[in-house]
């Protein structure tokens, strides 16, 4: 189900700010490992995951309750990629982690709304595999949708606009147009055109998502 794009960015951009200044308990998950837990509004609970170069690792987070937000940091403690495609509270997110390099990645899981009430989720570590271009693709796709929301937010809409077009590429290259979450990136971008004021192209987007 879409985001709406406000609530999307206000929360990325909030959480790409803290998650590097705050100290964390972190659980190593290993393949083959699901791990269940309560979380309500204001928690966050914390995971490692390992790989070596070439590897890709597949995830399953299972929302019984609760909307959850998840974000990967890297070695370098940068915020890597985010996932709430899915806005039920009784619903799968899939995450897809890649390294080119040897990385140990962090995962930070927390509700989507400050009040949420206390649920239950689960974590499943399903498998580790050899990578694949389309892995790679996707992956890239949700590093320039974020890079497109840093850009937003220091106003420099010509390079969110760059951003965003990339993002889109990599992701129908990878999963075709009628993918759900090309379907997103699509609508983030017809966002950012609305603010250029590029009305041509919005139409056309507009056309090609079903709006």
């Amino acid at each position: 189900m879409r985001r709406a794009y406000s609530l999307a960015a206000a929360l990325l951009l909030f959480e790409l700010m803290m998650t590097a200044q705050v100290k964390q308990d972190v659980t190593t998950l290993e393949p083959g490992q699901v791990i269940e837990r309560d979380l309500s509004g204001g928690q966050a609970d914390f995971f490692r995951v390992t790989l070596k170069g070439g590897e890709c690792a597949d995830l399953v987070v299972e929302q019984r309750g609760v909307d959850v937000m998840i974000q990967v940091v890297d070695d370098a403690n940068t915020v890597t990629s985010a996932f709430e495609a899915e806005s039920r509270k009784f619903a799968q997110e899939q995450v897809v982690l890649v390294a080119d390099t040897p990385q140990t990645f962090r995962i930070k899981i927390r509700p989507v709304w400050a009040k949420a009430s206390a649920a239950r989720y689960g974590v499943q570590f399903l498998r580790v595999r050899s990578t694949t271009e389309k892995d790679r693709l996707v992956w890239e796709a949700h590093k320039l949708d974020l890079d497109a929301i840093r850009f937003d937010y220091q106003s420099k809409i010509d390079e969110a606009l760059e951003a965003s077009q990339q993002a889109v590429a990599a992701a129908e290259k990878a999963l075709g147009p009628d993918d759900a979450y090309v379907g997103e990136l699509l609508y983030f971008l017809g966002f950012r055109k609305r603010t250029k004021g590029d009305v041509d192209s919005v139409a056309r987007l507009d056309a090609s998502v079903g709006i």
